[in-house]
């Protein structure tokens, strides 16, 4: 239905977010670094060095239109007599991290990065992929990830369409295969489409379904989040914002040292964004 095949993958992607998130990440990474005061240098496993991300229940995302046509349907099947297919097909609550293709861009800094004052970290795709894909490193029941579609793509209605037709027949389920995966299917497909008002962010998006998981506190209510492994190895820069101050750009640096001055074959950079933007 959308296409998630390497055709379409982006060289890189960025991730948005405060510094403050950033420093969450480092105090729970799990980084095996070691350094041999003899050599004086550093040494370090990059299999054994990753993130803990938290992809986010796709009902808690800021688009609040979000997955709703297919869940909609997908509500009406679960309330027929499909219950026991219903269950099969689905694969758990989407859960969403979000990337955007664009770099340095100064609406997504003031949106989603502390007005300015955040960060950007900067993957490489095709590691990331490979990590989203990675079913040991993150167990889950099913993936998707991809460019996100801003309009409703002509196939996916018309699989809607079929699948309404068929659902109000009870006998015609039972047993098939196919109309599981069509399910299956639509529900994974579902979880890249948003609404066009914001095509500009230009999101590509790794979407991990899974019934086992956790919640946090949000405001007043708890959000149901899954714990994602990133291996450092995926990020190549951390691009700190055009308003970030020279303590947090210090701090920063300190940190990706030792990785740097490691035998570990990739290097972090860092750096400012050039935007003149004040807040």
């Amino acid at each position: 239905m959308i296409d998630q095949s390497n055709k379409r993958l982006p060289k890189y992607v960025y991730h948005y977010t405060k510094t403050s998130t950033l420093f969450y990440l480092l105090d729970t990474r799990h980084q095996i670094i070691c350094k041999n005061e003899a050599k004086d240098q550093y040494s370090c496993k990059p299999s054994d060095s990753w993130f803990e991300f938290h992809a986010t229940d796709i009902d808690f995302l800021n688009d609040r239109t979000e997955y709703r046509e297919a869940k909609n349907f997908l509500k009406q099947v679960k309330e027929s007599h499909a219950d026991a297919l219903f269950l099969k097909a689905l694969d758990g609550i989407p859960f969403v991290l979000s990337f955007s293709t664009k770099r340095d861009y100064l609406p997504m800094w003031r949106m989603y990065a502390d007005v300015g004052h955040g960060i950007c970290l900067k993957f490489n795709t095709q590691k990331l992929v490979a990590a989203i894909e990675n079913t040991k490193l993150n167990p889950c029941q099913g993936s998707k990830y991809g460019l996100c579609e801003y309009t409703m793509p002509s196939l996916f209605k018309e699989r809607i369409r079929e699948l309404k037709g068929l659902y109000k027949e009870p006998k015609r389920w039972e047993g098939s295969m196919k109309l599981m995966g069509s399910l299956s299917e639509l529900n994974k497909s579902a979880a890249l489409l948003k609404d066009s008002a914001f095509e500009p962010e230009q999101e590509w998006r790794a979407v991990f379904f899974d019934t086992d998981y956790c919640f946090k506190a949000r405001s007043n209510v708890f959000v149901a989040y899954k714990p994602i492994k990133i291996p450092v190895s995926c990020l190549e820069e951390i691009r700190l914002g055009p308003c970030s101050s020279t303590n947090a750009y210090n701090t920063i640096i300190k940190w990706v040292e030792p990785i740097n001055q490691s035998t570990c074959k990739f290097e972090i950079k860092v750096s400012k964004s050039k935007i003149p933007y004040q807040s």
